[in-house]
């Protein structure tokens, strides 16, 4: 994953500085573009690695052994039992995170922090979501949004300090920081209208704590046979 980033990084910084007018940017260009192609060798190096030694074979027989061994008491409790014990639990850390980064006095370190809170959330309703109303998508949607806000203020984070490492670049390092102050104002706005109410996050909290009836729940009919489904190929195998 450091790899993969490193190469993403160098992505963003490429697209970002290609919206920027001074001539720092231009400059950059090429070195930016140099570190990639080196950052993209040293990800390629690796994944060859990982397939010689057949790794992600050795994950499946893990994982698989993992669920071979699991309890069968834990492994009886129904998805929506799981989903209340579950997501009441992920929401009020989600909460507490996201209210400590739309402090003003909040630093990177917080904003971090949510980043991470509310990926895990989100793809963790997102498995649940069939158990769930309307109301459900309606918060996928904001936690999207969410997501995206914070996405982009660390792109601009990013970018700035792989820039304030290069000599001469201070009025280029300074448009980003602009950049990154306006995006975090405006997820803190965001946030504050959404969720920062008591209202909003009672409502919020409530609705995790019911699901549907497992009968709601669309079942495939009994007994029709279905070819199993094949597995997905191996991040390394499709670099």
């Amino acid at each position: 994953m450091v790899q993969a980033g490193e190469v993403r990084n160098h992505d963003i910084a490429l697209k970002v500085l290609s919206k920027s007018t001074a001539s720092a940017a231009a400059a950059l260009r090429p070195r930016l573009q140099a570190q990639r192609k080196e950052a993209e060798r040293d990800l390629v190096s690796l994944l060859r690695r990982w397939i010689d030694r057949k790794q992600s074979i050795k994950w499946r027989a893990v994982l698989e052994g993992s669920l071979s061994r699991a309890d069968a008491a834990q492994t009886a409790i129904g998805i929506d039992e799981t989903a209340r014990q579950i997501l009441p639990g992920m929401l009020k850390r989600f909460i507490r995170s996201g209210n400590a980064a739309a402090n003003e006095k909040a630093g990177a370190e917080e904003l971090h922090a949510f980043r991470i809170a509310a990926k895990k959330f989100r793809y963790s309703l997102e498995i649940f979501a069939p158990l769930y109303g309307p109301q459900c998508q309606n918060s996928l949607t904001k936690l999207k949004q969410i997501q995206d806000l914070l996405g982009e203020n660390n792109d601009w984070a990013t970018v700035e300090r792989m820039v304030s490492r290069v000599k001469g670049t201070e009025t280029l390092a300074a448009w980003l920081q602009i950049k990154q102050r306006k995006t975090t104002e405006e997820f803190c706005r965001y946030w504050r209208a959404e969720f920062g109410t008591p209202e909003q996050v009672k409502a919020l909290t409530a609705s995790m704590r019911r699901s549907r009836p497992r009968a709601a729940v669309k079942k495939k009919p009994v007994g029709r046979s279905e070819p199993p489904a094949q597995a997905p190929k191996s991040q390394a195998a499709v670099a």
